[in-house]
């Protein structure tokens, strides 16, 4: 049947609405995948093998990763080919547990998960007895099979044990494999592996904070947050993985702590008074009054449970001022 030259212009009208909705619904998912993709940077995985003492894979056995801060469990099965998987796992120190029908189950304690990495971690189940508890240190080294980044961590305990200028975390960054510090420790003088200043992307809990700055000293400072409110942080100087992919040059990646079964905090001040400092010599102030100080750095933070092993609250404060 012919159509009219209305009918056929109100049909294509109709179709192009279409496929221009199907364009956009599509559109839509892989913007959600990628946003998806961006926020697994700042968390860990686990992943390994299970086999028997032969050397045979055992399919179908149940790995079990419990949190110690908060209770948190994640729970799989490995395949067919004896492999399992756990990603996007918070930060922190976890025990896993593998257990299979006709074999002694195995347990690892402390084992550590650090940011935006995936932890293989290999079993070997033996024929049925029972329990057998294994230890593995948390400060074991991390086999990363998955990455050749040229990578440094700082965790928090480094955080609060080594001197920090004005409590500035960004010092720590300086450490790292890569970094170029020409002066200074801070932001406006550590590059890495060569690149400039604006080479480098940020995340602060997998959300991109490049262009996050602190207003008061313009583009030179980014993610000008609290100490206490880091967990740890991670920063790829080389080779970087495609999930960071923010710029081609290094990439840091900051994790926040989370509240626990436990409340936790802490208060702390630093100041400087004029009324501490030694008297200037006459002849050194040329008969003029010594200048006041007054600087104070003060702040705290606090965690802990909503409803135990479920929900939690954690927050932090920092404040500095000067006259």
């Amino acid at each position: 049947m012919r159509r009219s030259r209305k009918q056929a212009l109100e049909w294509a009208g109709r179709n192009c609405g279409y496929r221009t909705r199907r364009t956009l619904f599509l559109a839509g998912i892989v913007l959600s995948l990628s946003a998806c993709s961006l926020a697994q940077v700042d968390r860990a995985g686990l992943s390994g093998l299970v086999t028997d003492t032969s050397g045979r894979v055992l399919p179908q056995t149940q790995v079990s990763a419990v949190q110690r801060a908060t209770g948190l469990q994640r729970k799989t099965l490995s395949s067919s080919r004896g492999t399992y998987d756990i990603p996007e796992l918070p930060v922190g120190i976890y025990t896993i547990t593998l257990e299979h029908e006709g074999f002694k189950s195995l347990t690892f304690v402390d084992v550590e998960e650090v940011i935006g990495r995936t932890r293989t971690l290999d079993a070997t189940l033996q024929v049925s007895g029972k329990d057998e508890r294994v230890e593995v240190s948390a400060s074991s080294a991390l086999m990363d099979r998955n990455m050749s980044a040229v990578t440094g961590y700082i965790e928090k305990e480094q955080a609060d044990e080594l001197p920090l200028n004005g409590r500035n975390w960004a010092s720590l960054t300086a450490f790292v494999p890569g970094a170029i510090d020409t002066g200074g420790s801070n932001q406006r003088t550590i590059r890495f592996a060569g690149r400039g200043l604006d080479d480098s992307n940020w995340t602060y809990d997998g959300v991109d904070s490049t262009n996050i700055v602190n207003q008061t000293q313009r583009p030179w400072v980014r993610l000008a947050i609290p100490l206490d409110a880091i967990q740890e942080f991670r920063v790829d100087s080389l080779l970087a993985s495609a999930e960071g992919g923010g710029t081609g040059g290094p990439q840091l990646a900051v994790t926040s702590p989370s509240g626990t079964n436990g409340f936790h905090g802490r208060l702390f001040e630093f100041l400087r008074n004029d009324a501490f400092d030694a008297p200037v010599p006459q002849w050194a102030s040329n008969g003029e009054a010594q200048q006041p100080l007054r600087l104070n750095q003060f702040g705290g933070a606090l965690g802990g449970p909503i409803n135990p092993d479920k929900t939690f609250f954690f927050v932090a404060a920092e404040a500095y001022r000067q006259t």
